[in-house]
């Protein structure tokens, strides 16, 4: 969970709690000081069970979801009908940006286990864009940064070993769950290898392999789902991964 989408989430639940009657303030007031914890007992969200669809490409926009527990995919169809998963959502990432363009979304997301998302319907969002400067600027920049960091590893992957793919990801999903206070070093998957191996562009039978060498090099230890990273510096540097893609 980037800063950004963090604190946009913050905004999400106390615009939420304005129109519930939970929050006094009025429209015009800055409603992005309160805390997200604060009210997270106190926001109504949704459950959906696992490989449930939250959206279809195509889709109207109907507004922005904040993923509160649990984790999703997003799935391009290629118009050769190949689906293509372009991003994994954990808790506190935003999910619905992509439906600003021709207000439909471009993407089918799925849930990979049952989650709980917050909602902010289209109507609020724009009530948001056009009066707190807060909330927009902090949606811009949650979506520069992504699209950013998108380009950055589309360009960077045509230059990685199958090695250094799966090392990167690895990193980049350690540090998403350090940010939300959870271990760095021990954590599970959420997704299949199969969905893994379709985001890092490889084979099944690559990732399998890619994975036992990382394990017989002692760089990480995987079982199931589980992984563990006993030493994340030493993880990058061994495989060359100096870029500042990773400071980011």
């Amino acid at each position: 969970m980037t800063e950004q989408s963090s604190n946009i989430g913050r905004e999400l639940m106390s615009y939420q709690l304005y129109n519930q009657g939970v929050n006094h303030k009025r429209p015009g007031e800055d409603i992005a000081e309160l805390s997200l914890n604060q009210w997270s007992n106190s926001i109504a969200h949704k459950v959906y069970p696992a490989k449930q669809a939250l959206y279809f490409a195509g889709d109207c926009f109907e507004g922005l979801y904040q993923l509160r527990s649990g984790s999703a995919k997003s799935i391009l169809t290629t118009v050769n009908g190949v689906e293509l998963i372009t991003q994994f959502f954990l808790p506190g990432d935003l999910i619905g940006e992509d439906g600003f363009h021709n207000n439909s979304y471009a993407h089918n997301v799925y849930f990979l286990e049952t989650s709980s998302v917050i909602f902010l319907g289209a109507t609020r969002v724009r009530y948001l864009l056009a009066n707190s400067e807060a909330f927009r600027s902090r949606l811009l920049h949650s979506m520069s940064h992504k699209l950013t960091q998108e380009q950055h590893l589309l360009l960077y992957y045509n230059h990685l070993s199958g090695e250094q793919r799966v090392a990167q990801f690895l990193f980049q999903t350690s540090r998403r769950f350090e940010q939300q206070g959870l271990s760095a070093k021990l954590f599970r998957l959420p997704m299949t290898r199969t969905d893994l191996a379709n985001y890092l562009g490889m084979a099944i039978e690559t990732l399998s392999r890619v994975i036992a060498q990382l394990q017989h090099q002692n760089l990480v230890k995987i079982e199931h789902r589980m992984v563990e990273i006993p030493d994340r510096d030493y993880l990058i540097q061994t495989l060359g991964l100096q870029n500042p893609l990773f400071n980011e």
